[in-house]
């Protein structure tokens, strides 16, 4: 992205990543290019940042 347009762009991920299903992440990274798109489009940022968060996956009612 910054050699496409100049504005500088991090990745940070955090929590312990695991493997997801294929179709999860085709819809992560079209959210993530969404929010690049909208942010270049309406912000006109210096820089951006996309946080990926991995957290321990809870059943419905469990502790």
């Amino acid at each position: 992205m910054t050699e496409e347009t100049g504005i500088e762009a991090y990745t940070v991920v955090t929590g312990r990543p695991v493997a997801l299903p294929p179709a999860t992440e085709g819809e992560l990274l079209r959210v993530a290019q969404e929010a690049l798109t909208n942010a270049r489009r309406h912000a006109r940022p210096v820089s951006v940042a996309v946080t990926l968060s991995y957290r321990r996956h809870r059943e419905p009612g469990g502790p």
